[in-house]
């Protein structure tokens, strides 16, 4: 099995949100690449999209939200759709705890 194009859905501020074909980065020594298979979408993500903020926090650079793991080329501290549930694809020299293959459910704030 093979990750094709990774389409993700890039919201670039309040009401913009649009799908581009982004690269698939290698994960780095302490990071894992995940194939994601669903994803929950929760309140958080639709005050982002149809407000541009959490909070104190506001869309001011693009958010992305990646089909198949998470893009490093967002400025937030919140990821749309970060409850997240997928299969362990790549692992960093370092991670020891997380194999290829193995299934993982995730709710988690990406940084």
């Amino acid at each position: 099995m093979q990750i094709e194009d990774n389409i993700t859905a890039v919201l670039y501020r309040a009401g913009d949100l649009r799908l581009e074909k982004r690269p698939i980065s290698e994960p780095k020594d302490d990071e894992v690449l995940l194939k994601i298979c669903v994803v929950g979408i929760c309140g958080s993500d639709l005050h982002l999209v149809n407000d541009g903020r959490i909070g104190p926090k506001i869309v001011d650079k693009p958010a992305v939200l990646g089909k198949y793991g998470v893009a490093v080329e967002f400025h937030l501290t919140h990821i749309l759709g970060h409850e997240v549930s997928g299969i362990v694809w790549k692992v960093g020299n370092n991670v020891l705890n997380l194999k290829k293959g193995e299934g993982r459910r995730f709710v988690n704030w990406f940084l």
